[in-house]
């Protein structure tokens, strides 16, 4: 931003002020405003000192973050092998329930067979009588 003599004489010739006037309030104005640009004058030392404060306030805001992720991915790691870990518990059961009844169902159809075998050698020997 610079400071513009003409601009601010115009005004203030506009306002009323004589050509004196207008020189002195230009002067001061045009002091206090580069008095004011000047102590508001950052460096890229200063910039880049506030950036790494900044930063730093950041990474240990996220540092928290960082380990609160990790303690939930540990969590839903735990879970998910307690899950598998009941799942192969079922499915062992189930697989020994399974042998079971197959075990089952061929002693019933031997049975059953061997039965309607042993029926009809028996009507056949009757006939035969």
């Amino acid at each position: 931003m610079a400071f513009q003599a003409t601009t601010v004489q115009r005004k203030l010739e506009k306002a009323g002020f004589d050509p004196a006037q207008r020189l002195e309030l230009g002067s001061i104005l045009e002091i206090d405003v580069v008095d004011h640009v000047e102590q508001t004058t950052v460096d890229r030392s200063y910039l880049d000192a506030r950036l790494d404060q900044l930063q730093a306030k950041q990474d240990s805001r996220f540092a928290g973050v960082d380990t609160r992720m990790a303690k939930l991915e540990q969590r839903v790691e735990t879970g998910f092998i307690e899950i598998k870990a009941e799942l192969d518990t079922r499915f062992s059961h189930l697989d020994a329930k399974l042998a079971e009844f197959r075990a089952d169902l061929i002693k019933w159809m031997i049975g059953m067979i061997g039965g309607g075998m042993l029926a009809t050698l028996v009507t056949l020997l009757r006939l035969m009588k």
